[in-house]
């Protein structure tokens, strides 16, 4: 169910009173455009804890400024979490029987999963990516990103400070075995949801004893919080690399080339194309298992010394 974050306004404040009657209007509209096809819907239940956890951390780590606490966060996007309506609504849309619901966990592989469904072999040339950055980006870092949000800074630097989180959880490991959660907060909140994940289970998996293993127990220990020391040590790292010339000087690039990008369409649409080759640099070196990321203001720089 993650797409169905992106029906919600994930910026700002969260709340929206017409999130049901919104989302239903975008499911009927995808269904009303695709009416001329037979349409099977592959969907993945992962449990509430876990997805909570994982989509809480990943708009930590988007270029946007996000720095509220978990549990104001848990408050304010429940409806993200009650599957059983989510599920009513695609039901209703295309028919139970084109549903074609899996529960997701950490051993799942949905490309692979995807490909055997449409009886597709991946080639030599595929390059399909088992680790993601969310598993290696740690809890002290998250927080320490969640900390520069707090600064307000502008979006170009929150652009780039986005961009160092990918360089620094290479080198910022640690605490292991944490989460947002505290036990009793854990079991609050997968509570909620009970009743409707026993609906799901009912129709679409009654051979199961729960819809989520353990859903409930769960090893990890609450993160304690970002201490004074690695706070300080994580800002000399973080200073470190903003401060490298080259990265001192496509900041300053970006902050011009914004501005003019902003006042001018003309500049803008002189830039498109510049896109366009990043967008396919990129694609060709994920091909190739590569991940080092261009910038705009790379891509230039490299054409100027050209």
């Amino acid at each position: 169910m993650y797409a169905m974050s992106f029906f919600y306004p994930a910026f700002g404040h969260f709340r929206n009173e017409k999130y049901w009657q919104e989302e239903k209007k975008r499911v009927d509209k995808i269904a009303e455009l695709t009416k001329v096809f037979d349409v099977e819907v592959i969907c993945y239940l992962r449990s509430q804890n876990s997805f909570a956890e994982s989509i809480y951390s990943q708009l930590i780590r988007d270029p946007v400024q996000f720095s509220i606490g978990f549990e104001e966060f848990l408050n304010q996007t429940e409806e993200l979490f009650d599957y059983n309506r989510h599920l009513q609504h695609w039901s209703d849309a295309f028919g139970k029987d084109n549903i074609n619901l899996n529960i997701f966990d950490k051993k799942t592989n949905i490309i692979k999963d995807f490909c055997d469904f449409m009886h597709i072999s991946p080639t030599s040339n595929w390059y399909l990516p088992n680790v993601r950055i969310g598993d290696r980006t740690s809890y002290d870092l998250l927080a320490f990103k969640r900390e520069l949000d707090e600064k307000k800074k502008d979006p170009i630097q929150r652009q780039y400070d986005h961009w160092l989180l990918f360089e620094l959880a290479e080198l910022i490991t640690g605490p292991e075995n944490v989460s947002w959660f505290s036990e009793e907060n854990r079991k609050r909140f997968s509570q909620r949801f009970y009743n409707g994940n026993e609906l799901i289970r009912g129709q679409w998996f009654p051979e199961r004893k729960s819809l989520f293993d353990d859903v409930q127990s769960d090893p990890k220990q609450e993160y304690p919080g970002l201490s004074k020391d690695r706070s300080e040590f994580i800002n000399r790292e973080y200073k470190k690399l903003i401060n490298k010339p080259d990265m001192f000087l496509k900041l300053q690039s970006r902050r011009l080339l914004y501005c003019l990008e902003s006042n001018s369409k003309l500049v803008s649409k002189m830039l498109t194309p510049v896109r366009r080759y990043i967008r396919n640099s990129r694609r060709k070196k994920w091909r190739k298992g590569e991940t080092k990321r261009d910038s705009i203001i790379s891509v230039l720089l490299q054409w100027v010394c050209k």
